[in-house]
């Protein structure tokens, strides 16, 4: 039998100031009705009870008085819901025996007889300073108000502990522990009272383990501890005012203690064996007479507290008395997406009306009681402020009323973590100096409701790649990646220190001596032995966390980016790994150019002269040059032709010319433009000359502007790979040595220093000048560098024939180079891109209308299928249409192609009228205001238009509808919950234009007809609309979570009733439903044989705070032996070890140690035995029978009764929710598909698509030809979709529940 508070009033009529309380629950809703006086209970400082003495108070003039408590809140006794509310100033509960509870805040301000004002922000605790408060031993004192209340426990022991309490009701005086009366005889405490959330309060006693009826009882603790250190701003040290002090000393440590931060848990006890949230008393461990804070409730109740004052029902209702709170009041604090009944402070009203403000969406006003619905998605804490009038009568009172909805939801990553695909057919690489457009994807539930995600990269969190920037707002990584360059060439010209200071940032490396140095990457040693080619560009890992802050959550998530050099995709690289995944044969280093102009170009006038620009952004225009031409062909096959008259220039892509006259039809030509990056020529050679003595890259060739390697390219007479020589005079050769030495004048060395050496003669001179405009200080660098080194040849000169003769000391420097001659093959990269123009001919355009002005009657409440139309005799024109005048029914619009869609609303709702409005008010109404409509017939005036805007017509049309009935209808559907890969791979087939060609598709634009994005099945039309418990219910039943088949392809076609002409085709799956029978229809029930019961004791689910088992666990060692294996329980202290002498027995503590044959010792096994268990919790699998449950009788104990799930039992249930009216069945189902057959009925079917007549085949035939598998998709379905239910015309959702008789 369930637990009734009403016996836990206590109630004394004797005495001279007797007290009242009575408790009362009726229809979920507790009532507490009491004068507020503390008696039988002890009071005053001299706590006295016996009726006759005054109770008065040490330290507070103030006197108990009689009050007039009348509370009543919805009763939650026996369950374990949360909805939080902050506990405030005045009462948050009720004892039992009508003393109102109150948290321990005291009012700001001082202390009575002190000037400490607290800092700001602070809080004295009434329970810590209750002697300056003048509270009694009972902790409990009166207001100047004269009402009387308790802060905390101790009135349970100091007040209540007198028989005058216990004996004043049978739930007291009928049990004891220890003979104390306010706790069981299992020794669990008793209820004491009841927060005005709904839920009891008991006194200090549980169970030990909170679900375990059997487990003992023990003390219940607070988990809130004072802080060890005082906290920020408190402006008194502890030394000074102690801890405790202020409630802002305390903080709430997560399993300090045996309750929650509401100072409560959920527990069974003797009333509620199933289980129910509780608070309890606090008390310092094993000392009732101390009281630990919180003392009774915690900072916040798990509820929101909801309390309406009663007026005593000897009294009629005051006249002016229509809401029971003030204004401003705060309804609390509630979810987003999960559905609310919130009650309104408000009494038996008329009407009750929103005049101000706005609901939170999705939130409705019900019975002018009731805020319900599901509340919609907002990005974080958002309150609502609203007024609403109540009327009864001639009476009319407003309040302005808030509730805060909260529904932060965290942003979730869809770009996979690691290497980013950036390159070429999503290489895991870019090439520097390719342009980067990239979005990085997540999801926030919250984005609906205006949410905005942030995106950075933090402190620390790496870099991007130079170029390339994140996108704040849009989280896209945009920009043009720059390549990482090695130190420049002239950088290693030399060895240490020998240049300048500071003009480069190292001296590393010496010039080869081989000419190898034009192969990059080059890694084996040469002849002399020195590396011969470092990188002009490095490869790099960018690493890098991105950060998506929503503006309360932030979500991370870490990236890279493998930049790689051009030069490193070269034939001639030798470093390269293959089989890494990185990188292909047909990875190149030139990068193709990219297409900057759409494909269509649009419309041109024909006898003009016309230009088409042509734009690619071209990344490396140092690589090659790029060229533009037409190719012959279009990649579908046809001609590629531009417009007579237009030629193409193959250097900037411009296409210009004057298009001859052209007769009056449009005409389009499509053509297609490769755009060709080219290095090299087909087949070059080219002869170059290299450095060898000089470390860094240095590369000469007829390319430099550089004089005598000029000269040396054309008169080096030498063969391929020859050595030639540049000499360095330190003095140079005078007029006066040549008169001795003729072969000087010959070889034109007279005042020059730099002559040119090839096969033993001089080719070349150049003077001083000359040499110091090819590098400023290179003459120096030379000079210093190899004077004197080279031995055999230093003092000495060169005659023409290069015989050494001894005729003129100079002092010469070498610089030696090899020539070398290269065949190169062109390198090519080229990208195509197709365009179409449309070429517009002498026009005289006219608009003729197709359709009749009266359109005919719509239906109110049903899909509409009508439509303007006009032609134009411009061929390829597209007609615009739009409202140029008058009134669509309500819930019609006019889509741009001429479709009439929607469906006339024939009820309206607070922003959308219907049918009727009446001065758009909903009260009362004068007939004055020129907005009242009662039409049934609607004229409107339409524009048609073409796109070029040649010309323009308009026609007026005229609709008329009828109402079928003065009932609302609904909708029901089942739209499966598919698995992400699953939806993409749908949508990405419903949208391949391949398959459903867009000029086949009936009204593309309505998104009742067209495209079918959403796989939906129909499960039931026309259905009467009632509340959406009405629905629920028809669920309970022969409703279960399972899977369906797709079958066959099919098609349908739709004809308006008495008519033979096809509105529109449908192509559809048929959706199989595994229990439905192929022939008859099954039962709705059946008995099953069965043994198993259904008890009365079930529960929904196990608490998440259950430690039943905790610590029952035990610690084993594995052994393993030569037959097998064997555990031996650690906490018995031995391991038995079988030797083959025998068996030994040891004690081996937490390990097992192994002595060797050197002495040594191992630890083989060690164990920790000091985590404990985890209980088992009880997580049922399907939804528990209720008692509210019509599925079962009482009478039947076994488990038998069984409801068959089929798609036809699951109809029967909702046919019998209400009325029903076919005709909200899509027209195909109300259609016979042949002559002499009835129409085709219901059809568990998944549409595809809507058609225009004629159309249904080939599109079929596509879906054929495509491969595609929908047996790939899994169906599951679980709910229902109803799109409208009472008071609320918004989609809502309905799960299947989960019962174990549904099969």
């Amino acid at each position: 039998m369930a637990f009734d508070p009403n016996t836990t009033s206590i109630s004394d009529l004797t005495g001279r100031y007797p007290s009242t309380t009575t408790i009362t629950l009726v229809n979920g809703v507790l009532t507490v009705i009491s004068d507020g006086d503390p008696y039988p209970a002890k009071a005053g400082s001299t706590m006295t009870n016996d009726g006759v003495s005054p109770r008065i108070f040490n330290n507070n003039p103030n006197n108990i008085t009689e009050q007039d408590h009348s509370f009543s809140f919805t009763y939650r006794g026996g369950t374990n819901t949360s909805n939080p509310q902050r506990t405030t100033l005045g009462a948050i509960g009720i004892a039992t025996n009508g003393v109102v509870l109150f948290n321990p805040n005291t009012q700001a301000g001082p202390l009575p007889g002190s000037d400490d004002i607290p800092a700001p922000g602070f809080t004295y605790n009434a329970v810590f300073n209750q002697s300056s408060l003048g509270a009694d031993l009972a902790g409990g004192h009166p207001e100047q108000s004269g009402e009387y209340h308790y802060h905390s426990g101790k009135f349970l022991s100091d007040g209540w502990n007198h028989q005058k309490v216990s004996q004043a009701n049978d739930y007291y005086n009928s049990s004891n522990f220890n003979n104390d009366k306010f706790r069981h005889p299992d020794g669990h405490s008793k209820i004491i009272g009841y927060c005005f959330d709904g839920y009891p309060v008991y006194g200090p006693f549980g169970y030990t383990i909170a679900t375990d009826s059997t487990s003992g009882v023990s003390q219940q603790l607070s988990s809130y501890r004072t802080k060890t250190n005082e906290a920020s701003g408190r402006g008194y040290s502890y030394q000074t005012k102690p801890a405790g002090t202020f409630v802002n000393d305390y903080e709430y440590i997560l399993n300090a203690g045996t309750l929650d931060s509401y100072n409560g848990r959920f527990c069974v006890t003797p009333e509620y064996p199933n289980g129910t949230y509780a608070y309890f008393l606090t008390y310092e461990s094993g000392n009732l007479s101390v009281p630990a804070y919180p003392y009774i409730f915690g900072e916040e109740t798990k509820q929101v507290r909801q309390t309406q004052m009663l007026v005593p029902s000897s009294t009629e209702l005051p006249e002016d008395v229509l809401w029971t709170v003030g204004n401003n009041h705060s309804l609390g604090t509630f979810q987003e997406a999960i559905t609310q009944t919130i009650p309104l402070p408000v009494n038996s009203v008329d009407s009750l009306t929103l005049i101000g403000g706005e609901l939170p969406g999705g939130l409705r006003i019900e019975n002018n009681l009731n805020l319900v619905g599901t509340p919609y998605e907002v990005k974080l804490l958002k309150t609502f402020t609203f007024v609403l009038r109540a009327r009864k009568g001639n009476n009319i009172e407003d309040r302005t009323l808030s509730l805060t909805i909260d529904g932060a939801d965290a942003p979730q990553w869809i770009t996979n973590e690691g290497s980013l695909p950036l390159g070429p057919n999503n290489a895991f690489y870019i090439l520097d100096s390719s342009p980067v457009d990239f979005q990085l994807q997540l999801i926030d539930p919250d984005l609906p409701a205006g949410d905005r995600i942030e995106y950075y990269i933090g402190e620390n969190d790496g870099e991007l790649p130079p170029g390339i920037e994140l996108g704040r707002t849009t989280g896209k990584l945009t920009g043009v990646v720059e390549p990482v360059l090695a130190l420049e060439k002239r950088a290693g010209s030399g060895y240490f220190d020998t240049n300048s200071y500071g003009n480069y940032p190292f001296d590393f490396g010496v010039k080869s001596f081989n000419g190898f140095e034009s192969f990059y990457y080059d890694t084996t040693f040469y002849d002399y032995a020195v590396p011969t080619q470092s990188p002009k560009k490095l490869n790099r890992y960018y690493e890098f966390t991105v950060s998506a802050s929503d503006g309360v959550v932030i979500a991370k998530r870490k990236f890279q980016i493998y930049l790689v050099g051009d030069d490193f995709l070269r034939t001639d690289n030798t470093i390269m790994q293959v089989g890494t995944g990185l990188f292909t044969a047909d990875n190149t280093f030139l990068r193709a150019p990219v297409w900057l102009t759409p494909g269509d170009l649009g419309f041109r006038r024909a006898n003009n002269y016309v230009t088409l620009f042509l734009d690619v952004y071209d990344p490396t225009s140092n690589q090659g040059i790029i060229s533009f031409s037409v190719k012959p062909a279009n990649p579908d096959g046809t001609a590629s032709a531009l417009p007579p008259g237009m030629a193409l220039d193959s250097t900037n892509g411009e296409i210009a010319g004057r298009i001859p006259y052209q007769p009056a039809v449009t005409k389009e030509y499509k053509f297609t433009v490769e755009a060709l990056r080219q290095l090299g020529s087909a087949t070059s050679t080219s002869t170059q000359y290299f450095a060898n003595n000089i470390g860094v890259a240095q590369e000469w060739s007829g390319e430099n502007n550089v004089p005598f390697f000029n000269f040396a390219e054309a008169q080096f007479v030498g063969g391929n790979d020859e050595t030639g020589w540049i000499v360095f005079n330190e003095v140079g050769v005078t007029e006066a040595d040549a008169s001795d030495n003729p072969q000087y004048v010959a070889s034109n060395i007279v005042g020059k220093k730099v002559w040119v050496v090839s096969a033993g003669r001089v080719i070349a001179t150049f003077n001083d000048s000359a040499v110091t405009t090819i590098d400023v200080g290179f003459e120096d660098y030379i000079r210093d560098t190899f004077v004197g080194t080279v031995t055999d040849v230093g003092y000495r000169t060169f005659d023409k024939a290069g015989q050494v003769t001894a005729n003129k000391v100079v002092t010469m420097s070498f610089y030696n180079f090899t020539k070398r001659t290269t065949s190169e093959t062109n390198r090519t990269v080229a990208k195509d891109k197709t365009f179409s123009v449309k070429l517009l001919g002498e026009v005289e355009s006219t608009i003729n209308w197709n359709t009749d002005s009266a359109l005919g009657n719509l239906r109110a409440n049903f899909v509409s299928t009508l439509s303007v139309s006009a032609s134009s005799n411009v061929p390829n024109a597209v007609l615009i249409y739009t409202l140029d005048s008058g009134r669509l029914p309500p819930g019609i619009t006019l889509g741009i192609d001429g479709q009439l869609q929607g469906k006339i609303r024939q009820f309206g709702t607070t922003g959308l009228p219907g049918l009727t409005t009446i001065d758009k008010a909903t009260g009362a109404f004068t007939l004055d205001g020129a907005t009242t409509t009662i039409d049934r017939s609607y004229t409107f005036t339409v524009k048609a238009q073409d796109q070029f805007g040649f010309s323009a017509t308009t026609r007026t049309f005229t609709i008329t509808t009828t109402d079928p009935d003065d009932l609302l209808y609904s909708n029901i559907s089942m739209i499966p919950l598919l698995k992400q890969n699953d939806r993409t791979t749908f949508r990405n087939f419903i949208s391949d234009p391949t398959i459903f060609t867009p000029e086949s598709i009936y009204r593309p634009n309505d998104s009742t007809f067209g495209l079918q994005d959403n796989i939906k099945v129909l499960a039931y039309a026309g259905i009467e609309t009632k509340d959406v418990r009405d629905y629920v219910a028809a669920a309970a039943r022969n409703h279960k979570r399972k899977k369906y088949k797709f079958g066959a392809i099919k098609k349908a076609i739709a004809k308006n009733p008495g008519s033979n002409d096809t509105v529109y085709e449908v192509i559809y799956l048929d959706l199989i439903d595994p229990a439905e029978p192929t022939a008859g229809k099954t039962a709705l029930t059946f008995d099953a044989i069965t043994k198993n019961k259904i008890t009365v004791d079930s529960v929904q689910f196990a608490v998440t705070d259950d430690n039943t088992g905790v610590g029952t666990g035990e610690g084993f060692f594995d052994i393993v032996l030569r037959g097998g294996s064997a555990k031996s329980p650690a906490s018995t202290g031995t391991v038995t070890l079988f030797a083959r002498t025998g068996p030994i027995l040891f004690a081996p503590g937490n390990a097992i140690p192994l002595i060797l044959q050197n002495g040594s010792k191992i630890v083989v096994a060690n164990i920790d035995d000091s985590i404990n268990s985890d209980p088992i919790r009880l997580r049922p699998e399907t939804n528990t029978i209720k008692i509210d449950s019509n599925a079962i009788n009482v009478s039947e104990s076994k488990d038998q009764k069984k409801y068959i799930s089929n798609i036809s039992n699951m109809r029967e249930r909702i046919r019998a929710v209400g009325n029903n009216l076919r005709e909200f069945y899509p027209l195909w189902m109300r259609t016979a598909q042949s002559t002499g057959e009835a129409e085709l009925g219901y059809v568990l079917a998944v549409p595809l698509c809507y058609c225009k007549p004629g159309q249904a085949d080939s599109v079929i035939l596509n879906i054929k030809n495509s491969g595609f598998d929908f047996k790939n998709i899994n169906i599951e379905i679980d709910r229902y979709n109803i799109d409208s239910t009472n008071g609320n015309s918004n989609e809502q959702y309905i799960p299947f529940a989960n019962y174990q008789f549904n099969v």
